[in-house]
Formats: C-alpha cells, structure tokens, sequence
C-alpha cells in the first residue's frame, strides 16, 4: 500500500506545483506599432477650451487652474486615451456644486505641432455642459 500513497502524492505535489506556477508567470506584453484607429479619420467632438489654459494642462506638475467664473478648477493626473491623445480628468468647482469632466489635447488642424485641448462631451443624459 505504500507505494500507492507515495504515487497520489507525487501526483498530487506535482499538479499543485503546476497550478500554481501557471498562475505565478507574468503575461506577455503587446507591443502594437499600428494604432487601432487612424488619427486623421477621427472627428474629435468636444468644446475648445481657451488657449490661455493649453500650457497649464500640457504640464503633468500643475493641480490647480484659477478660472473667473468657477471657484477653482483642479486637474488630474495626464494619461493616454484609447484614440492615443493626451487627457486629463477634470474637477470644476461652482458655488456649492462640483462636476467632474475630461479634456483632452488633439492636434489642431492647421498647424501640426500645436496642441488644441477641448472639453469631451458628457456622456450621462441630462447634464448640462460647461463652457470654460
């Protein structure tokens, strides 16, 4: 009888071993040298926001953008959207309220190297867009 039980457990070490070293691997990185979506057949919908404020949200280290008509309008850290374009999570203060919106940089259309940022669109129904 000893052999058997030596057998399950060599069997049964051996495939809890090997279970967990599947879920112990690292999976593989995707390195894709194509966009998904051609930029210049995408129409970027959203509000232009003023170029006053394009250098403020072009850099990463600034949190805060002081707006006349809003009390304070607080800015997220800068990541990549799917469409490849530099976004930016933002926090728009007025009165006692708050709302939450994204913009976004897309490259202007007349010159190549200028960087035009706009507010996207709201997606909920019912919510009022704000204009900077």
């Amino acid at each position: 009888m000893k052999p058997k039980n030596t057998i399950k457990r060599v069997l049964f070490v051996f495939s809890l071993i090997t279970t967990l070293s599947a879920c112990a691997s690292k999976p593989r990185e995707v390195v894709a040298e194509r966009p998904l979506v051609a930029q210049s057949f995408v129409d970027i919908p959203g509000e232009k926001i003023p170029s006053k404020y394009w250098e403020q949200l072009n850099q990463a280290n600034i949190t805060t953008i002081m707006h006349p008509q809003y009390h304070q309008i607080s800015l997220g850290k800068p990541y990549i959207s799917a469409l490849g374009t530099q976004c930016r999570e933002i926090y728009i203060q007025y009165g006692k309220q708050g709302r939450t919106q994204v913009a976004c940089a897309v490259i202007d259309g007349l010159s190549s190297n200028a960087n035009e940022w706009r507010l996207m669109p709201v997606l909920e129904s019912g919510v009022k867009t704000i204009a900077l």
